[in-house]
């Protein structure tokens, strides 16, 4: 979940123009300059930086949610872009829409499904990103459960039907999917 620091520091709107923002490393940005300000940046890393406050990093977690952002896929978050994006986070957001943006986060091949090996992968960075080990027998155990419980087609691979069903049926899922801002 992103925390309102994060988002602070991500992007915050500071007047009456949709493109006035403020960059966490270059400050304020006035109306129009947001084309010289990505000019200026990597905009991947800028993004890294103020979700995750390190931009130096290779973070599979970070680069699936800016592709995700990315809504032109051109490589940068245009503002509107960005805040069309960040309403599956609203309270209000349908859960429709909050299940469907997990599982377009997990399908890293925006293959239609999500194998094994994308979960894999999302879980040993969601792991490293928490400097969490564990063993490699005990992640292939979660592996195999996750796939007993999701996969109900028994095909090896989970589609958005069989998707829909888990969180529906393991609500706990979305939690982290709202953000609260207090």
């Amino acid at each position: 979940m992103l925390s309102p620091n994060r988002f602070d520091l991500l992007c915050t709107v500071v007047g009456e123009q949709e493109n006035d923002v403020v960059s966490p490393r270059k400050g304020r940005v006035a109306a129009g300059g947001v084309a010289e300000l990505m000019q200026q940046l990597k905009p991947k890393e800028e993004f890294q930086l103020g979700v995750f406050r390190n931009s130096s990093n290779q973070n599979l977690f970070a680069d699936r949610l800016f592709d995700l952002f990315d809504a032109k896929h051109n490589g940068a978050i245009e503002f509107g872009d960005f805040v069309r994006s960040l309403s599956v986070f609203h309270p209000g957001a349908p859960a429709s829409d909050k299940t469907e943006f997990l599982f377009r986060l997990y399908d890293l091949r925006q293959s239609g499904y999500i194998s094994l090996e994308e979960l894999k992968e999302m879980l040993l960075a969601l792991l490293g990103e928490s400097d969490l080990t564990l063993p490699n027998d005990t992640v292939e155990f979660i592996l195999e459960e996750t796939m007993m419980k999701v996969d109900s087609k028994g095909d090896g691979k989970i589609d958005e039907e069989e998707w829909g069903e888990f969180v529906k049926n393991n609500p706990s899922v979305l939690k982290n999917m709202t953000l609260l801002l207090d």
